[in-house]
């Protein structure tokens, strides 16, 4: 007789405490103490031949008896899981809202701390209430034993919301930064010909951007007492090898390029006279590749030889050139408003329920694509770009 492994504990719980020979020698059953006679014995070990033996009826009535309170047992644990299960949905589904609407909000911070309409007293509120609302938010709830402990929404979730946090404080750190350091300013004047100012011009000139170079936080540091090694230098770049003698050596890298451009970029709806788009144009010029990491090095290092051999307009030149013949409808470049004038119109006809917040209002998308596509931010230009909005 077969013995499932379920029904041995309750079989082992009805064994005498003290059996007597004819147990053990198998002429009675151990469960029931009746004669075997005719019936055959179903040994119970320690083995076949030797141990404790017990006849099929009792043996048939314990392992129904197990299984009844298997079965119990399973169908209570059934029963648990359901009801930890519908009440840990709620639980995890309020934790996630809550962490989605701090990640809203941290990514609005971020996008009204870049803009020119927002007082950067407002935008310091704005990051103080944010902070606030993040502290706020409880510790991630734990699941019951029954339902699976990892939950990767909520840690996705939470990734997420740690992101569009870094995002919202840098954009309104570096808001203050330069709202302080241009407060410090002192009016120029005389640099306002230079500038081309309007009339009337106070004379003073913000900062939206300074660059001082890898090395001058170590310095700033050390005048605060505060030391950090500065790490070495990168070592110097290869430089090709000069050309044999008799191949031109010595004449500009692009000898007539002042000559040649002005007409080439005319072909493409350039004005070569316009610097400020000319060096738009050459910034795409220097990026505009399909392998971009492999290559911008070297059109960096060879920009630099033409604008030391023949000036910055060379330079300038030569890149837009470069970006007119390959990226011509490049964010800058002339073709780019008829970009965003089908992008706006494709996407008018798509569904936007699900899309990024950024993009619920039709007529901000156009100007802003126009003017500063980031400030979408990257989620709204990567819904963008995965629905095929800036398709030729």
């Amino acid at each position: 007789m077969h013995i499932p492994d379920y029904a041995r504990a309750t079989i082992r719980a009805a064994l005498p405490t003290l059996p007597t020979a004819r147990h053990v020698g198998a002429v009675d059953c151990c469960l029931c103490d009746e004669p075997f006679g005719d019936r055959l014995p179903v040994p119970l070990g320690p083995t076949p031949e030797s141990g404790l033996f017990a006849c099929h009826p009792c043996l048939a009535r314990l392992v129904a008896r197990a299984r009844r309170t298997r079965d119990a047992a399973l169908t209570q644990d059934a029963e648990q899981a359901r009801a930890e299960s519908a009440a840990w949905l709620p639980v995890r589904e309020s934790h996630l809202a809550r962490l989605d609407g701090v990640r809203q909000a941290a990514e609005g911070v971020a996008r009204l701390a870049g803009e020119d309409d927002t007082e950067p007293l407002q935008a310091a509120w704005l990051l103080v209430s944010l902070e606030s609302a993040y502290a706020w938010i409880p510790d991630a709830p734990e699941p019951p034993a029954s339902v699976d402990r990892e939950v990767p929404e909520l840690r996705d979730a939470a990734f997420q919301l740690d992101l569009a946090m870094i995002s919202a404080r840098d954009a309104v750190v570096e808001r203050l930064a330069y709202y302080v350091i241009n407060e410090a300013q002192p009016a120029e004047p005389d640099m306002c010909e230079e500038f081309a100012c309007p009339d009337g011009c106070s004379g003073r000139h913000d900062s939206s951007h300074i660059d001082c170079g890898p090395d001058a936080i170590y310095e700033d540091l050390a005048r605060h007492d505060v030391i950090v090694r500065q790490p070495e230098p990168e070592p110097t770049r290869p430089r090709p090898a000069a050309p044999p003698a008799g191949t031109g050596q010595g004449r500009p890298p692009l000898p007539d390029i002042e000559e040649n451009a002005p007409a080439v970029l005319a072909h493409f709806g350039f004005d070569a006279d316009d610097t400020e788009l000319l060096v738009s144009a050459a910034a795409v010029g220097l990026v505009a590749v399909a392998e971009f990491v492999r290559h911008v090095d070297d059109r960096v290092w060879f920009t630099e030889e033409v604008i030391r051999e023949q000036g910055w307009r060379a330079g300038l030149l030569h890149r837009a050139m470069s970006a007119a013949f390959g990226a011509p409808c490049h964010f800058g470049m002339p073709g780019w408003p008829d970009v965003v004038a089908r992008a706006v119109e494709r996407l008018g006809v798509l569904d936007r329920s699900e899309a990024p917040e950024a993009l619920a209002d039709l007529a901000a998308v156009g100007p802003a694509l126009l003017e500063a596509p980031d400030r979408l931010g990257a989620n709204a230009l990567e819904w963008l770009c995965r629905h095929g909005v800036f398709a030729p």
